[in-house]
């Protein structure tokens, strides 16, 4: 018998070519299935958005700005009561207001930034991203992708850590909005700068799973 492609002579019976290779009283095998592109394949869903924490600004925040506004007036009055008061004519009725205008404007300012803080700052933060949100007529909101943090820390002065509070500090170096963000002034920091870098790790974790699907 021969070949039918090529016409090379063949024992009777052969089923393949020896020469080319073609199938002979019978059907080509089919070929196999090609891979599907990496496109193509079928990935995980992405676990649904939560919201894991929201806060501002602690009210003890600002506790060591009116421990030395206090400790200042102390020192003003004893200088009122002990000399001032009993200062006569122009000249003491000057002192008498720089005494009052010393102690009541650092009283104002902190109160004003304190009160601002507190109403106008708000942060919230979910399994994928940080939100932060600026204003109390008009709003201004900036998110951060936990995916881009690099690195969460902690400060802490004396008085905070009197009170636990803190100011964590985010850094995101390919976040062109807020490459260094600060949380300023959250009661107990601590937990909360952990649970951070827990689901910054997790979002890590699965896009490299995905990656190397």
């Amino acid at each position: 018998m021969n070949c039918s492609r090529c016409n090379t002579e063949l024992p009777d019976g052969s089923a393949f070519c020896n020469k080319c290779g073609s199938p002979l009283g019978g059907k080509a095998p089919a070929p196999a299935p090609s891979p599907l592109p990496p496109a193509l394949l079928v990935r995980p869903p992405d676990e649904p958005e939560q919201e894991l924490w929201k806060g501002g600004l602690s009210w003890m925040a600002y506790a060591h700005y009116w421990l030395a506004w206090l400790a200042g007036t102390g020192v003003l009055l004893g200088l009122y009561f002990g000399w001032v008061r009993g200062v006569g004519g122009i000249f003491g009725t000057i002192l008498s207001w720089t005494v009052f205008i010393l102690v009541a404007l650092p009283f104002t300012y902190i109160l004003a930034k304190h009160l601002y803080q507190k109403l106008a700052v708000r942060y919230r933060l979910t399994t994928h991203r940080l939100f932060r949100q600026i204003g109390i007529l008009s709003r201004r909101i900036n998110e951060l992708e936990l995916i881009r943090v690099d690195d969460v820390s902690i400060d802490q002065n004396v008085i905070h850590r009197l009170f636990d509070v803190g100011t964590i500090t985010i850094i995101a170096p390919t976040d062109n909005t807020d490459p260094r963000l600060e949380i300023y002034g959250v009661d107990a920091p601590l937990p909360l700068k952990e649970k951070i870098r827990e689901h910054v790790k997790k979002r890590r974790d699965r896009i490299v799973n995905m990656q190397s699907l």
